[in-house]
């Protein structure tokens, strides 16, 4: 990124864990778990903190609202991580073909989408490669 963070996209969906330090693996698949799951024994220390921690925030209703609260804002986080996903993929092809040689228009026509949308995601990788 241009001031110097760098973001990691973890996804729960992911199968190739052999690849992925077991710890991360048992966090994604806690992640990805239903309340009844969440509850389970992951095997890792880290899981159990966050079980226990979640357990004595559900005791307390003054942190109930709170959780309700987070809970809103992991929604919209998650939505917007989503967008955000998607416009990186959007992004990938769109290089991908430009680098076969096809047209603003015929890009558009590929990916189903408006010529004026490529044309503003070709400028923005023109701005990045630029710097």
């Amino acid at each position: 990124m241009q001031d110097g963070s760098h973001a990691i996209f973890l996804s729960t969906m992911g199968q190739d864990a052999e690849n992925v330090p077991e710890v991360l693996v048992k966090f994604l698949k806690f992640v990805k778990a239903n309340l009844e799951e969440s509850q389970k024994d992951f095997g890792d220390p880290y899981v159990e903190k966050l079980q226990r921690d979640i357990q004595k925030i559900k005791v307390s209703r003054e942190m109930g609202r709170c959780y309700m609260m987070f809970d809103e804002l992991i929604a919209e986080e998650r939505k917007e991580g989503i967008l955000l996903g998607k416009e990186e993929q959007m992004r990938m092809l769109i290089e991908k073909k430009l680098a076969k040689g096809l047209s603003i228009a015929q890009i558009a026509e590929h990916l189903e989408e408006e010529e004026e949308t490529i044309r503003k995601y070709v400028e923005k990788l023109k701005e990045v490669s630029s710097k």
